[in-house]
């Protein structure tokens, strides 16, 4: 994005540059940021939700099979995603480059920029396809068992399969959050994730005459229904209506003027995605699975009870990019700033009812699912210790969203590579090695330390007002 200068000898002002007049085609009056926020943030929640059901029926499925498959799922997982968040990441500025254009009421150029994150899929799918040797020799450094190795090797080479389709479906689904019509990502979500629970248990467990194929099963539905879901919203974003309105057939071929401003926007942001879940697959897989089987499980039961809390925070800071890039479209700044307070209102009550029933409810929680008394245990403590920080975790996700929504995306990828490599990396392995009794609470307790930077690090930057020296 450019930037505005009128300082002295071209240094970048020191105050805010003051709005400027709508552009022509702008909306003349647009609706208050709640209602957008809603209509926007309770499909996608939903969606997340959905999202977060299937992964924890593939937790909850797999984890049958054995303490083994329940302490290589998560880290399994967690690796893919780390790979697969790099591209998503980077499909963010899909969102705020469509979103700005349709706050400037040029339907045609936001339906332009959801092609341009199908053809920057296509390229981040085959890189990404590099990583399939690598998955043996990294859990293998990782110190875990043969056993649980072999099942994490399977699983990871398997999901990258579906890569494509998975960082395909995420630029379509945020060209359609970026033009107020979540409710399409929610449906082709709750389709494709009843594919996958119907997969998991056909080809988990040798259902219908099918092999059992255990965790790899898993991997094999996963992807399945990441193609199915791909194709749903291509499907939809190609329908007559569709055409008409964001001229999204045929289809325009790569532009690199285009490319360009996606490259320059969306890697920063891919980047801050990718090295947040890298460093947290690194936490999961390297820090907590290394000190034994028991640690990997109790942690793997309490992060996934977490995703309860964050996820919803998520979809939440998704909304706020597109209010946001559609307010800056649009020349309204101060209908930008109102919608992160609205959404950081919204997120911070949904924190607090989670905290409540965790700490009430966590011993029932975490016992039904353990594998045994041992892993229950250390889990409960672990989830009370995760839930301490969803109010930090809150507050990154907002400012987050509304940083990507002005295009502000270098800073929230500087600050993640600085705190995630000395807070969470330097200072989770020094916490387990002073505290070597309570290795797998001090990890934890340093990975709420982290989350408590990128919170403060991203409202700071959001409340100085950098972004509002960002031209749309």
């Amino acid at each position: 994005m450019r930037r505005a200068y009128g300082g002295p000898a071209g240094l970048p002002c020191s105050s805010p540059v003051p709005a400027t007049d709508p552009p022509p085609n702008a909306p003349a009056d647009l609706p208050p940021p709640l209602r957008v926020l809603l209509r926007i943030a309770l499909p996608t929640i939903a969606a997340l939700a959905s999202r977060t059901v299937m992964s924890f029926a593939d937790f909850l499925m797999v984890s049958r099979l054995g303490v083994d498959e329940q302490a290589a799922i998560v880290p399994a997982t967690v690796v893919v995603f780390a790979v697969v968040s790099f591209g998503m990441g980077g499909m963010t500025a899909v969102s705020t480059l469509a979103s700005q254009a349709f706050g400037r009421g040029d339907r045609a150029d936001a339906g332009a920029w959801a092609w341009q994150g199908v053809w920057a899929s296509l390229a981040f799918a085959l890189a990404a396809l590099a990583f399939w040797p690598f998955a043996g020799p990294l859990f293998a450094a990782a110190g875990h068992t043969p056993e649980v190795e072999a099942l994490e090797t399977g699983y990871v080479q398997i999901a990258l399969l579906g890569v494509f389709p998975t960082v395909v479906a995420m630029a379509v689904s945020n060209f359609f959050t970026a033009v107020q019509r979540p409710a399409v990502t929610f449906w082709a979500t709750v389709v494709a994730n009843a594919l996958n629970i119907g997969g998991n248990w056909v080809l988990i467990y040798g259902n219908l005459g099918a092999p059992a194929l255990g965790m790899d099963g898993a991997a094999w539905a996963t992807t399945a229904a990441a193609f199915l879901q791909a194709a749903i919203l291509a499907g939809w974003m190609l329908r007559p209506r569709m055409r008409a309105a964001f001229a999204t057939w045929p289809a325009p071929g790569p532009s690199r003027p285009r490319l360009r401003r996606m490259v320059k926007l969306g890697v920063p942001a891919g980047l801050q995605s990718g090295l947040e879940f890298l460093v947290f697959g690194f936490f999961i897989v390297g820090l907590v699975s290394g000190l034994g089987t028991v640690p990997a499980a109790a942690s793997n039961i309490a992060f996934k009870f977490s995703e309860i809390a964050f996820m919803p925070c998520i979809g939440i800071g998704i909304a706020v990019t597109a209010v946001v890039g559609e307010s800056l479209g649009a020349g309204d700044r101060g209908r930008a700033r109102r919608a992160a307070a609205v959404a950081m209102r919204i997120a911070a009550a949904w924190v607090g009812f989670c905290g409540l029933l965790a700490f009430t409810a966590g011993p029932w929680i975490v016992g039904g699912v353990a594998a045994d008394a041992e892993v229950a245990a250390l889990g409960i403590v672990l989830l009370w210790i995760g839930v301490s920080f969803q109010w930090s975790d809150a507050v990154q996700f907002i400012y987050l969203g509304a940083l990507r929504g002005a295009g502000d995306n270098r800073f929230p990828a500087v600050f993640t590579a600085f705190s995630a490599t000395i807070v969470l990396l330097g200072g989770g392995w020094l916490a387990t090695v002073l505290f070597d009794a309570y290795a797998v609470h001090m990890a934890w307790v340093a990975l709420s330390a982290y989350v408590a930077a990128q919170a403060v690090a991203f409202w700071w930057r959001w409340r100085r007002g950098a972004w509002e020296r960002i031209e749309a």
